[in-house]
């Protein structure tokens, strides 16, 4: 068991600029590491060693950038049991795709501001991050589609 725990550990750093907190990562990797497709929260809070409301307060992000999600525990109409949401991937990686794309039409807005004054580099900054961020989202369409539709 501790030598999950400090994957678990490991697996949150190696996660740390997804921009989600250390114990929602853990939390996606209790799921990695179980043979069980539906955990519930006690199952969760128990691994973890963690408070009921930081697991509560964690599962609710998973659930809003749609890592995790849930179905009512069949034994208990008060209990929930929490899964990775497959089709949820799709959506997030959609949700990330139309960021970029907004990101992209408003930083051409803004450095169309520019004007031949503009110091060079900075320019060709500019131009290189829209030719990455262009790359990024193509790349992410179409492995979106490779792998999460079914």
């Amino acid at each position: 068991m501790e030598r999950k725990k400090k994957l678990l550990d490991q697996f949150a750093k190696a996660h740390k600029f997804d921009g989600l907190p250390p114990l929602a990562n853990k939390i996606l990797g209790v799921f990695y590491l179980s043979d069980e497709k539906y955990l519930s929260f006690e199952t969760l809070t128990e691994f973890l060693d963690s408070s009921k409301g930081a697991v509560s307060k964690m599962l609710k992000i998973l659930i809003a950038v749609r890592r995790v999600n849930f179905i009512q525990d069949p034994t208990s109409k008060r209990k929930r049991l929490f899964y990775l949401d497959s089709k949820g991937a799709e959506e997030y990686v959609n949700l990330v795709v139309e960021g970029l794309m907004e990101q992209r039409s408003l930083m051409l807005q803004l450095s169309a501001y520019r004007t031949s004054e503009s110091d060079k580099e900075i320019d060709d900054l500019i131009e290189r991050t829209l030719a990455f961020n262009q790359q990024i989202v193509t790349a992410l369409q179409k492995n979106n589609k490779k792998y999460y539709k079914k």
